[in-house]
């Protein structure tokens, strides 16, 4: 069985590489449970896409970013009846913000 999970979590890796989502990393800042879902026999594919949105949902929490569905529309939920939009250098000025720095040896790290 090892051999067949890591056989597993490789394909897993070769489908967030596809999509610039590197598990070396993610993983080591956000753990996300691999072993659960190869255990419930959910697909490779399927599994990076759940990894995707884990990680974006734990990097927009730790940037105290309100869900995308509310930043799109200008407004934080809590606030929906009483703020105004956001303008388009608000939103890219706390993206492109600095976030929780990589682990030492993480790739991207220099």
């Amino acid at each position: 069985m090892p051999q067949e999970y890591e056989s597993w979590l490789d394909k897993v890796a070769d489908a967030l590489r596809s999509i610039n989502m590197n598990m070396g990393d993610w993983q080591p800042v956000w753990p996300y449970d691999f072993k659960s879902e190869y255990d419930a026999g959910t697909a490779p594919d399927a599994v990076a896409m759940k990894a995707n949105r884990f990680w974006w949902r734990e990097q927009n929490r730790s940037l105290n970013e309100p869900a995308r569905r509310y930043r799109a529309a200008g407004y934080h939920a809590a606030t929906k009846a009483t703020a105004s939009p956001r303008t388009t250098e608000e939103i890219t000025s706390r993206l492109n913000s600095p976030t929780k720095p990589l682990p030492k040896g993480a790739k991207g790290n220099q």
